[in-house]
């Protein structure tokens, strides 16, 4: 298997077990529970999140890392599944 990492934004109530039963896809499960956009920039400047193939957001994520957009896809959030992230803002392609 090719690695590939999946990372979790945000916190989960009742789906742990459910978070955790995919490390058998994934060489890495990569968290950030809390913290600001700044921070997750940096995170992201430095490849914290390699081989990036699957993320989840959860409800009330976006005070953690903001909008999903341009910036933060430059940032070096992206991956292998990039490929269907959107700029919600103008409504072009982010390919980061």
């Amino acid at each position: 298997m090719a690695q590939r990492s999946a990372l979790l934004i945000g916190a989960l109530t009742h789906t742990r077990p459910e978070w955790q039963a995919l490390s058998p896809l994934t060489s890495t499960l990569h968290e950030y529970p809390t913290g600001t956009r700044a921070d997750f920039l940096a995170l992201c400047r430095a490849n914290a999140f390699p081989n990036l193939y699957a993320l989840y957001r959860s409800n009330d994520s976006n005070k953690y890392t903001g909008n999903f957009d341009a910036e933060l896809l430059a940032a070096g959030l992206h991956g292998e599944g990039d490929r269907g992230v959107v700029d919600a803002g103008g409504g072009e392609r982010c390919d980061g």
